[in-house]
C-alpha cells in the first residue's frame, strides 16, 4: 500500500528509469562499471516488465491479487 505507484505500469516503468539514472550516474570507479552495468541491467528490466504488463493483462490482474 506504501507503494500503489508501483501497480501502474507507467509509473513503475518511471521508476525503474529514474533508478538507472542514479545508478549512472553513481559510478565513481571508471574502471569496473558496476553502475553503467548496472544502470543498464535495470533499463532493460524497465523495458521488458513494461511489455509483460501491458502485453498480458492476466499477469497484471493475478499479480495484483
Amino acid at each position: 500500500m506504501n507503494f500503489g505507484f508501483l501497480f501502474n505500469p507507467i509509473y513503475r516503468f518511471v521508476f525503474y528509469a529514474l533508478m538507472a539514472t542514479v545508478c549512472w550516474g553513481y559510478d565513481r570507479n571508471k574502471a569496473f562499471g558496476l553502475g553503467k552495468i548496472t544502470a543498464i541491467v535495470l533499463g532493460v528490466t524497465a523495458v521488458f516488465n513494461t511489455y509483460v504488463i501491458c502485453r498480458y493483462p492476466s499477469y497484471r490482474r493475478a499479480r495484483e491479487k
